[in-house]
């Protein structure tokens, strides 16, 4: 046991009692994030962190603001190329899944999922929330198909066989790089069908790409399966027979090979 012992708290700072609170109330194992950010909520740390932004990380949560951070410095830094610019280099490992003579640059930069399929790490297989956090977060940091046989590997070493749920995870995210790909913003999987809301801005040059003409040409030759329509302006794309995750992957594999 640790006793900490304090002077009345009518004699400490109100910083001091707010600091106090703060380890009072976060005691479990894993907390200290918690107390960090109360720390720096306490003692602010400049425009990114400090007083004027720590209202705004409360509300959001610090994933969800590092996520909005990013994605406002890659629009900044895209900005500042023009097309014919080839500093920016193409993402490591996707050469494996997507072929030489598609683009890799992709279209998006996130991509909303819904789905009724289970995509998780269950708790009798991690049974730590503070260990299945930490594995979201390192597989949303994951770029590349060798980075994502280390990860498996390392879950399987640890915990044993993967679960169907956490299969299904480990599949989604090679799905995601090839939906980017293919220019799909949002994405639904649900009562056996596959939706994908292509781009929403119409003027995207995803719509100049010869990708998107070889994929319309590739549906086109494929309505019995699937098919294209358009409302309200957003272009959508509906696959049939979509039981499980890892065949919807197998088929936009397929299809990125006919483009």
């Amino acid at each position: 046991f640790c006793y900490l012992l304090t002077p009345p708290l009518n004699n400490v700072t109100p910083d001091a009692r707010r600091r106090l609170k703060a380890i009072e109330e976060f005691s479990e194992l894993g907390s200290g994030f918690n107390i960090a950010m109360q720390d720096l909520d306490i003692r602010g740390s400049g425009n990114l962190l400090g007083g004027e932004q720590s209202g705004f990380i409360a509300d959001v949560g610090f994933e969800t603001y590092q996520r909005i951070l990013n994605e406002a410095m890659l629009e900044l830094r895209q900005e500042g190329y023009s097309e014919g610019n080839n500093d920016l280099k193409e993402e490591e490992g996707l050469d494996k899944i997507i072929p030489n003579h598609v683009d890799k640059q992709g279209f998006v930069s996130d991509i909303q999922i819904d789905t009724d399929f289970e995509i998780m790490f269950p708790d009798e297989y991690v049974s730590s929330i503070t260990e299945r956090i930490s594995l979201y977060k390192e597989l949303n940091d994951i770029k590349n198909e060798e980075e994502l046989t280390s990860y498996e590997n390392k879950l399987i070493d640890l915990f044993g066989p993967l679960p169907k749920e956490a299969k299904a995870l480990l599949d989604i995210v090679k799905l995601k790089w090839i939906a980017n790909k293919l220019g799909m913003e949002k994405i639904i999987m649900k009562n056996g069908l596959f939706i994908a809301h292509f781009v929403s801005d119409p003027s995207s040059s995803f719509y100049r790409d010869p990708i998107f003409i070889s994929l319309m040409n590739y549906i086109n030759r494929n309505q019995k399966t699937m098919a294209m329509k358009q409302k309200n302006n957003i272009l959508s794309l509906t696959i049939k027979n979509a039981s499980s995750i890892k065949a919807i992957y197998d088929i936009l594999i397929q299809m990125v090979n006919n483009l």
